[in-house]
């Protein structure tokens, strides 16, 4: 759960840095372009965060044996 909550917090606050840059964002001069990029391959390094989102609901429903 914590990773999915991280991986998610990193993509909305690189969003969020991107939407106050503006087209500055882009520009590899300022940090907010490497940040939205490294954020949103955490979401594909650290398991998709749909399948954190099953796996998370199978142990919540009892269905998914611990691993």
């Amino acid at each position: 759960m914590a990773k999915l909550f991280a991986s998610e917090a990193a993509v909305h606050a690189a969003t969020e840095t991107m939407k106050i840059f503006g087209s500055y964002g882009f520009s590899t001069e300022y940090p907010a372009e490497r940040w939205l990029r490294d954020s949103m391959s955490l979401r594909t390094v650290e398991g998709t965060s749909n399948i954190q989102k099953t796996i998370i609901a199978g142990f919540a429903l009892g269905d998914v044996t611990n691993r």
